[in-house]
Protein backbone atom coordinates (compact mmCIF):
# COMPACT_ATOMS: atom_id res chain seq x y z
CA UNK A 1 0.00 0.00 0.00
CA UNK A 2 1.51 3.32 -1.08
CA UNK A 3 1.30 6.03 1.58
CA UNK A 4 3.08 9.27 0.58
CA UNK A 5 0.93 12.10 1.97
CA UNK A 6 0.35 13.82 5.31
CA UNK A 7 -2.84 13.45 7.29
CA UNK A 8 -3.68 17.09 6.55
CA UNK A 9 -3.52 16.44 2.78
CA UNK A 10 -6.24 13.78 2.61
CA UNK A 11 -9.86 13.44 3.73
CA UNK A 12 -10.36 12.90 7.46
CA UNK A 13 -12.28 9.86 8.77
CA UNK A 14 -16.03 10.23 8.25
CA UNK A 15 -18.66 9.73 10.92
CA UNK A 16 -22.16 8.30 10.60
CA UNK A 17 -24.77 11.06 10.78
CA UNK A 18 -27.97 9.22 9.80
CA UNK A 19 -28.71 6.73 12.57
CA UNK A 20 -31.49 4.21 11.91
CA UNK A 21 -34.32 2.99 14.14
CA UNK A 22 -35.96 -0.43 13.81
CA UNK A 23 -39.43 1.11 13.99
CA UNK A 24 -38.70 3.05 10.79
CA UNK A 25 -38.94 -0.24 8.89
CA UNK A 26 -42.65 -0.65 9.66
CA UNK A 27 -44.75 -0.75 6.50
CA UNK A 28 -45.69 2.74 5.42
CA UNK A 29 -45.75 5.13 2.53
CA UNK A 30 -42.58 6.99 3.57
CA UNK A 31 -40.00 4.29 4.24
CA UNK A 32 -36.53 5.58 5.13
CA UNK A 33 -33.83 5.80 2.50
CA UNK A 34 -31.47 3.21 3.97
CA UNK A 35 -29.25 1.00 1.89
CA UNK A 36 -29.81 -2.38 3.51
CA UNK A 37 -32.74 -4.65 4.13
CA UNK A 38 -35.54 -5.16 1.62
CA UNK A 39 -39.08 -4.38 2.78
CA UNK A 40 -41.71 -7.10 2.76
CA UNK A 41 -45.21 -5.61 2.49
CA UNK A 42 -48.78 -6.89 2.42
CA UNK A 43 -49.52 -8.69 -0.84
CA UNK A 44 -45.86 -8.97 -1.76
CA UNK A 45 -45.40 -12.04 -3.99
CA UNK A 46 -41.58 -11.94 -3.90
CA UNK A 47 -41.15 -12.17 -0.14
CA UNK A 48 -39.02 -15.36 -0.20
CA UNK A 49 -36.24 -13.81 -2.31
CA UNK A 50 -36.29 -10.75 -0.06
CA UNK A 51 -35.98 -12.88 3.07
CA UNK A 52 -33.06 -14.75 1.51
CA UNK A 53 -31.38 -11.51 0.56
CA UNK A 54 -31.92 -10.04 4.03
CA UNK A 55 -30.46 -13.15 5.65
CA UNK A 56 -27.36 -12.86 3.43
CA UNK A 57 -27.14 -9.17 4.34
CA UNK A 58 -27.08 -10.05 8.03
CA UNK A 59 -24.34 -12.61 7.39
CA UNK A 60 -22.16 -9.97 5.71
CA UNK A 61 -22.77 -7.57 8.59
CA UNK A 62 -21.62 -10.28 11.01
CA UNK A 63 -18.44 -10.74 8.98
CA UNK A 64 -17.70 -7.06 8.52
CA UNK A 65 -19.24 -4.97 11.28
CA UNK A 66 -21.02 -1.83 10.16
CA UNK A 67 -20.85 0.83 12.86
CA UNK A 68 -18.44 3.06 10.97
CA UNK A 69 -17.55 4.49 7.59
CA UNK A 70 -14.57 2.44 6.42
CA UNK A 71 -13.35 -0.23 4.02
CA UNK A 72 -13.82 -3.81 5.16
CA UNK A 73 -11.83 -5.40 2.33
CA UNK A 74 -10.76 -4.80 -1.27
CA UNK A 75 -11.61 -1.61 -3.19
CA UNK A 76 -7.99 -1.15 -4.26
CA UNK A 77 -7.22 1.37 -7.02
CA UNK A 78 -4.89 0.50 -9.90
CA UNK A 79 -3.94 2.11 -13.22
CA UNK A 80 -5.67 0.97 -16.44
CA UNK A 81 -4.62 3.48 -19.12
CA UNK A 82 -4.81 7.20 -19.72
CA UNK A 83 -7.12 8.76 -17.15
CA UNK A 84 -8.87 5.49 -16.29
CA UNK A 85 -8.28 3.58 -13.06
CA UNK A 86 -9.78 0.31 -11.86
CA UNK A 87 -11.35 -0.24 -8.46
CA UNK A 88 -11.24 -3.87 -7.37
CA UNK A 89 -14.11 -5.82 -5.84
CA UNK A 90 -14.62 -5.20 -2.16
CA UNK A 91 -16.84 -4.31 0.76
CA UNK A 92 -17.34 -0.92 2.41
CA UNK A 93 -19.18 0.11 5.55
CA UNK A 94 -21.37 3.19 5.17
CA UNK A 95 -24.04 2.92 7.86
CA UNK A 96 -24.47 -0.63 6.56
CA UNK A 97 -22.71 -2.88 4.06
CA UNK A 98 -22.10 -1.70 0.48
CA UNK A 99 -20.31 -3.97 -1.98
CA UNK A 100 -18.61 -3.67 -5.35
CA UNK A 101 -18.80 -7.24 -6.66
CA UNK A 102 -16.77 -6.77 -9.85
CA UNK A 103 -13.78 -4.57 -10.69
CA UNK A 104 -15.05 -1.21 -11.95
CA UNK A 105 -13.34 1.37 -14.17
CA UNK A 106 -13.44 5.00 -13.01
CA UNK A 107 -12.34 8.04 -15.02
CA UNK A 108 -10.39 10.72 -13.15
CA UNK A 109 -9.56 14.36 -13.94
CA UNK A 110 -6.39 15.41 -15.74
CA UNK A 111 -3.46 17.37 -14.25
CA UNK A 112 -4.69 17.35 -10.67
CA UNK A 113 -5.00 15.35 -7.46
CA UNK A 114 -8.19 13.27 -7.50
CA UNK A 115 -9.96 11.82 -4.44
CA UNK A 116 -12.00 8.71 -5.22
CA UNK A 117 -15.12 7.90 -3.20
CA UNK A 118 -17.40 4.83 -3.02
CA UNK A 119 -20.96 5.97 -2.38
CA UNK A 120 -23.74 4.29 -0.42
CA UNK A 121 -25.66 3.58 -3.64
CA UNK A 122 -22.75 1.47 -4.93
CA UNK A 123 -21.43 4.03 -7.42
CA UNK A 124 -18.18 6.00 -7.48
CA UNK A 125 -17.51 9.71 -7.46
CA UNK A 126 -14.27 11.64 -8.04
CA UNK A 127 -13.59 15.00 -6.39
CA UNK A 128 -10.64 17.39 -6.57
CA UNK A 129 -10.87 18.37 -2.90
CA UNK A 130 -10.80 16.46 0.38
CA UNK A 131 -14.45 17.35 1.01
CA UNK A 132 -16.75 14.29 0.72
CA UNK A 133 -19.45 14.24 -2.00
CA UNK A 134 -22.48 16.25 -0.98
CA UNK A 135 -24.97 13.90 -2.67
CA UNK A 136 -24.84 11.07 -0.09
CA UNK A 137 -22.61 9.40 2.54
CA UNK A 138 -19.44 8.00 0.96
CA UNK A 139 -16.21 6.29 1.95
CA UNK A 140 -12.86 7.62 0.73
CA UNK A 141 -10.94 4.84 -1.05
CA UNK A 142 -7.82 6.53 -2.42
CA UNK A 143 -5.94 9.35 -4.09
CA UNK A 144 -4.97 9.50 -7.77
CA UNK A 145 -2.54 12.04 -9.25
CA UNK A 146 -2.59 12.72 -13.01
CA UNK A 147 -0.14 14.55 -15.27
CA UNK A 148 -0.51 15.14 -19.02
CA UNK A 149 -3.23 12.56 -19.56
CA UNK A 150 -1.67 9.79 -17.46
CA UNK A 151 -1.98 8.50 -13.92
CA UNK A 152 1.30 8.98 -12.02
CA UNK A 153 0.24 8.04 -8.46
CA UNK A 154 -2.33 5.73 -6.86
CA UNK A 155 -2.13 6.23 -3.10
CA UNK A 156 -4.00 5.00 0.01
CA UNK A 157 -2.92 7.71 2.50
CA UNK A 158 -5.70 8.38 5.00
CA UNK A 159 -7.99 5.61 3.74
CA UNK A 160 -9.87 4.24 6.75
CA UNK A 161 -10.07 0.46 7.17
CA UNK A 162 -12.11 -1.60 9.62
CA UNK A 163 -9.54 -3.78 11.42
CA UNK A 164 -10.85 -5.93 14.29
CA UNK A 165 -13.66 -3.45 14.84
CA UNK A 166 -11.39 -0.37 14.94
CA UNK A 167 -10.89 2.45 12.45
CA UNK A 168 -7.32 2.21 11.12
CA UNK A 169 -5.41 4.30 8.58
CA UNK A 170 -1.85 5.21 7.56
CA UNK A 171 -0.25 8.58 6.77
CA UNK A 172 3.25 9.79 5.88
CA UNK A 173 3.52 12.20 8.83
CA UNK A 174 6.92 12.12 10.53
CA UNK A 175 5.45 11.94 14.04
CA UNK A 176 2.02 12.97 15.38
CA UNK A 177 -0.63 12.74 12.62
CA UNK A 178 -1.80 16.00 11.12
CA UNK A 179 -5.42 16.83 10.31
CA UNK A 180 -8.37 17.17 12.67
CA UNK A 181 -10.69 14.22 13.41
CA UNK A 182 -14.21 14.53 14.80
CA UNK A 183 -14.32 14.26 18.61
CA UNK A 184 -16.87 11.42 18.49
CA UNK A 185 -14.47 9.01 16.75
CA UNK A 186 -11.64 6.77 17.98
CA UNK A 187 -9.08 6.20 15.22
CA UNK A 188 -5.67 4.49 15.06
CA UNK A 189 -3.21 6.16 12.68
CA UNK A 190 0.15 4.68 11.72
CA UNK A 191 2.83 7.24 10.78
CA UNK A 192 6.56 7.04 10.00
CA UNK A 193 7.39 7.19 13.72
CA UNK A 194 4.85 4.71 15.08
CA UNK A 195 1.14 4.38 15.75
CA UNK A 196 -1.13 6.88 17.47
CA UNK A 197 -4.69 6.62 18.78
CA UNK A 198 -7.05 9.58 18.52
CA UNK A 199 -9.22 9.50 21.67
CA UNK A 200 -11.56 12.29 20.65
CA UNK A 201 -9.36 15.06 22.06
CA UNK A 202 -5.67 14.33 21.36
CA UNK A 203 -3.39 11.79 19.72
CA UNK A 204 -1.68 9.37 22.11
CA UNK A 205 1.40 7.39 21.06
CA UNK A 206 1.21 3.58 20.95
CA UNK A 207 4.75 2.17 21.30
CA UNK A 208 6.23 4.87 19.03
CA UNK A 209 9.42 4.32 17.07
CA UNK A 210 11.73 7.29 17.49
CA UNK A 211 12.97 9.06 14.38
CA UNK A 212 16.60 10.25 14.59
CA UNK A 213 17.25 13.70 13.14
CA UNK A 214 20.76 14.92 12.40
CA UNK A 215 20.59 18.73 12.66
CA UNK A 216 23.64 20.56 11.34
CA UNK A 217 22.31 24.12 11.01
CA UNK A 218 19.98 26.42 12.92
CA UNK A 219 16.43 25.13 13.11
CA UNK A 220 13.07 26.13 14.61
CA UNK A 221 11.12 23.06 15.69
CA UNK A 222 7.43 22.42 14.99
CA UNK A 223 4.92 19.82 16.16
CA UNK A 224 6.28 17.49 13.44
CA UNK A 225 9.52 17.13 15.44
CA UNK A 226 7.91 15.93 18.66
CA UNK A 227 8.63 12.24 18.24
CA UNK A 228 12.24 12.57 17.15
CA UNK A 229 15.63 12.33 18.83
CA UNK A 230 17.97 15.11 17.68
CA UNK A 231 21.73 14.73 17.18
CA UNK A 232 24.32 17.07 15.66
CA UNK A 233 26.03 14.37 13.62
CA UNK A 234 27.88 15.95 10.70
CA UNK A 235 27.76 19.51 12.05
CA UNK A 236 30.65 21.88 11.24
CA UNK A 237 29.43 24.49 13.72
CA UNK A 238 27.09 24.56 16.69
CA UNK A 239 23.43 24.42 15.53
CA UNK A 240 20.92 26.52 17.45
CA UNK A 241 17.67 24.56 17.81
CA UNK A 242 14.69 26.64 18.89
CA UNK A 243 12.01 24.62 20.62
CA UNK A 244 8.38 24.95 19.56
CA UNK A 245 6.20 27.06 21.85
CA UNK A 246 5.89 25.15 25.13
CA UNK A 247 2.89 22.79 25.08
CA UNK A 248 2.19 20.73 28.20
CA UNK A 249 3.16 17.07 27.85
CA UNK A 250 5.58 17.45 24.92
CA UNK A 251 8.90 15.61 25.39
CA UNK A 252 12.10 16.49 23.47
CA UNK A 253 15.39 14.58 23.42
CA UNK A 254 18.84 15.76 22.27
CA UNK A 255 22.23 13.97 22.01
CA UNK A 256 25.62 15.57 21.34
CA UNK A 257 27.46 13.39 18.80
CA UNK A 258 29.88 16.01 17.43
CA UNK A 259 32.23 18.25 19.40
CA UNK A 260 30.75 21.38 17.81
CA UNK A 261 27.91 20.89 20.28
CA UNK A 262 24.21 21.72 20.38
CA UNK A 263 22.44 24.81 21.70
CA UNK A 264 18.78 24.35 22.66
CA UNK A 265 16.85 27.62 22.82
CA UNK A 266 13.43 28.18 24.37
CA UNK A 267 10.74 29.92 22.37
CA UNK A 268 9.63 33.46 23.14
CA UNK A 269 8.25 33.66 26.69
CA UNK A 270 9.43 30.15 27.64
CA UNK A 271 12.17 29.01 30.04
CA UNK A 272 14.28 25.87 30.48
CA UNK A 273 15.04 24.43 33.94
CA UNK A 274 17.91 22.01 34.68
CA UNK A 275 17.86 20.93 38.38
CA UNK A 276 17.67 24.28 40.23
CA UNK A 277 18.95 26.39 37.32
CA UNK A 278 16.45 28.29 35.19
CA UNK A 279 17.18 30.23 32.01
CA UNK A 280 15.80 33.64 31.23
CA UNK A 281 12.81 33.93 28.90
CA UNK A 282 13.79 32.56 25.49
CA UNK A 283 17.06 31.44 27.09
CA UNK A 284 19.17 28.44 26.15
CA UNK A 285 21.21 25.48 27.35
CA UNK A 286 24.09 23.97 25.41
CA UNK A 287 26.79 21.34 25.56
CA UNK A 288 29.88 20.49 23.48
CA UNK A 289 30.65 17.24 25.31
CA UNK A 290 30.32 14.29 22.94
CA UNK A 291 27.93 11.79 24.52
CA UNK A 292 26.05 14.41 26.51
CA UNK A 293 22.28 14.11 26.27
CA UNK A 294 19.27 15.88 27.71
CA UNK A 295 15.52 15.21 27.84
CA UNK A 296 13.14 18.15 28.25
CA UNK A 297 9.48 17.96 29.25
CA UNK A 298 6.99 20.80 29.10
CA UNK A 299 5.40 20.43 32.55
CA UNK A 300 3.50 23.71 32.83
CA UNK A 301 2.68 26.76 30.76
CA UNK A 302 5.81 28.37 29.27
CA UNK A 303 8.13 25.99 31.15
CA UNK A 304 10.47 23.17 30.10
CA UNK A 305 12.20 21.03 32.72
CA UNK A 306 15.03 18.54 32.34
CA UNK A 307 13.87 15.04 33.35
CA UNK A 308 17.26 13.40 32.78
CA UNK A 309 20.65 14.38 31.39
CA UNK A 310 24.30 13.42 31.13
CA UNK A 311 27.34 15.66 30.71
CA UNK A 312 27.62 19.38 31.39
CA UNK A 313 24.88 21.70 30.14
CA UNK A 314 25.34 25.43 30.45
CA UNK A 315 23.65 28.73 29.58
CA UNK A 316 26.89 30.72 29.80
CA UNK A 317 26.17 31.83 33.37
CA UNK A 318 25.62 28.53 35.17
CA UNK A 319 26.59 24.94 34.37
CA UNK A 320 24.59 21.87 35.43
CA UNK A 321 26.20 18.45 35.89
CA UNK A 322 24.67 15.14 37.00
CA UNK A 323 26.74 15.30 40.22
CA UNK A 324 24.82 18.46 41.17
CA UNK A 325 21.73 16.34 41.77
CA UNK A 326 23.40 14.81 44.84
CA UNK A 327 25.06 17.93 46.20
Amino acid sequence: MTVNYLGSQVPVPQLITNRMFISDYNVGSALPDYVGAFHVETGDTFWSSKFNRNAAYLDVIAQSGCGMIAISNGLDISTVSGLTVSVSAGTALINGVIQNKNATNVVVNNNTTNYVWFKKDGTFEVTISVTPPASMPSVYIGLVVTVSGSVTVCDKTGVVFNKSGLMYRETNDTSIPTGTIDSSLVVITKTKSGSYIWDGVVYNAISPVKEVQSVTSNKSETTADRNSVVTNTGASSKPIITLEAASIGVVRQFIVTDSDGIRIKANSGDTIRVINNITASAGYVESTAVGAFITLICYSSNSWICSNFCGPWTNGTWTARPSDIFS
